[in-house]
């Protein structure tokens, strides 16, 4: 696979500023993230109804299990805070 583009340049997440352009790229990222979530929650509803789990699993799945690279609590660790993880995502500028 490799490095192929700088994610901050692409064309959607370009803005005014180079601040605006991360900060457009974050959100892109988180909501993406929240997609996966939905979607990983969604499959787990559809197999724990058509085997009648519904006494033993619950459809949810934490931030923390979504394995995205660009999801910051899969990536720095689930147990940390927004603040406690903020540096480390200010230093992520490729999801890969």
């Amino acid at each position: 696979m490799g490095f192929k583009d700088l994610p901050l340049l692409d064309t959607n997440n370009v803005q005014a500023t180079l601040e605006a352009s991360y900060q457009k790229l974050r959100s892109t990222w988180h909501d993406t993230t929240l997609e996966m979530q939905r979607l990983e929650e969604e499959n787990n509803r559809l197999f724990i109804d058509a085997y009648g789990l519904q006494d033993e699993l619950t459809p949810d799945v934490p931030l923390s299990e979504i394995t995205l690279t660009c999801n910051p609590h899969y990536r720095y660790g689930g147990n940390l805070t927004d603040d406690e993880r903020k540096p480390d995502c200010n230093l992520t500028l490729s999801p890969s």
